[in-house]
């Protein structure tokens, strides 16, 4: 009897895939195993990384999928039961030491993405972000240490003429100081 390969956890709820996954030619299933387990685990190092833990942390991510994908592959074969409660407890103590990391990791990807706008307009710009904010707190600076002479690093930077602008300044309405 030939060995089954099974399909990509990935793929499990995807019904459509599941119904192709049995006609599908058996190194084109290896390949897409292949594909998967290397996704996952470049993820799982990524995460690892970004956390502060090292590369291929058995006890970080890392370690995680490598056990997930042990259970996976014991869920696949019935008389290993045993083998399947070790691998599930010790994805259950991962997932419990992981937490914390989890919650960081979490919040590194919230603040990706609430950065993203910001990067964007950098982009926009031709520069990177660092290199705006650098830009943006230069100016900043030199309107604290020298507010003229700040309002004609502004006016250069954004192609005002100064002698315009303040002579739309001295037409404007008046308007209450905010406080």
């Amino acid at each position: 009897m030939a060995f089954e390969q099974q399909p990509p956890r990935h793929f499990l709820d995807d019904d459509k895939f599941m119904a192709a996954w049995p006609r599908l030619h058996p190194e084109i299933k290896s390949e897409l195993l292949r594909m998967e387990r290397e996704i996952k685990q470049g993820m799982a190092i990524y995460k690892d990384r970004s956390v502060g833990r090292p590369k291929k942390d058995a006890t970080g991510f890392y370690g995680l999928e490598l056990a997930e994908a042990e259970v996976y592959r014991l869920e696949g074969e019935p008389r290993k039961t045993a083998e399947l409660e070790k691998a599930r407890r010790r994805v259950a103590e991962l997932l419990a030491g992981l937490a914390a990391d989890a919650a960081k990791y979490d919040h590194y990807r919230s603040m990706d993405e609430e950065l993203d706008q910001f990067q964007q307009y950098a982009e926009a710009q031709g520069k990177t972000l660092p290199q705006l904010l650098r830009e943006f707190t230069a100016i900043e600076q030199s309107l604290r240490d020298d507010t003229i002479g700040g309002l004609f690093v502004i006016c250069e930077r954004y192609g005002v003429n100064p002698v315009q602008l303040v002579m739309a300044i001295h037409n404007a309405p008046q308007q209450p100081a905010a406080h």
